[in-house]
């Protein structure tokens, strides 16, 4: 275990971390701590939407090959769906 302690330049705190990642610096540490909230939000967000009912494998590069196919085959999806939305509220020209 390590303790890493930060200042907060932007709350004017000291932040005090523990990890047990060695090979990564103090910086890098302080920055997840940081971070930690996005990042909860974004796996939340994940959970919510996108569906992976059966993993293709399970090495790392599987499991990542599968999510990033997921997050981009839903965001493909909505960007279609959005699209969809404006063309068929406009009135008159459909070009």
């Amino acid at each position: 275990m390590r303790f890493v302690r930060v200042y907060d330049p932007e709350n004017d705190t000291i932040v005090d971390c523990t990890s047990n990642n060695l090979e990564v610096s103090a910086l890098e540490i302080s920055n997840l701590y940081r971070h930690r909230w996005d990042i909860e939000v974004f796996f939340k967000w994940m959970k919510q939407n996108i569906v992976v009912k059966t993993l293709w494998g399970f090495s790392e590069n599987a499991v990542k090959i599968h999510l990033w196919t997921a997050i981009i085959s839903y965001l493909t999806i909505a960007r279609i769906k959005a699209d969809n939305g404006r063309f068929h509220h406009r009135s008159g020209n459909h070009d």
